[in-house]
């Protein structure tokens, strides 16, 4: 029960993360003027950005986090390559 409680504290405390970097950016979208279609393209076309960016990302600190175990400069054991 108290890993239950730390999740929905942990939840709760990351949306004031949500509200206050990525509200903005939703505010700034709106809608748009030529309908209910034209404001959900618009929307999805930024999370596609934004998750697309993300994975990029995550992507480039696991490489560097691979090379780093390969080139032996960690101090974690080496982990199983796909």
């Amino acid at each position: 029960m108290t890993g239950a409680l730390v999740i929905v504290a942990a939840g709760f405390a990351g949306s004031f993360h949500c509200v206050g970097m990525c509200g903005g950016f939703a505010c700034a979208l709106g809608r748009d003027r030529h309908g209910a279609a034209a404001t959900l393209l618009r929307h999805l076309l930024s999370n596609l950005g934004r998750v697309t960016t993300y994975g990029v990302l995550g992507g480039v600190a696991g490489s560097f986090g691979q090379a780093l175990c390969i080139a032996g400069a960690s101090r974690w054991p080496r982990s199983t390559t796909l």
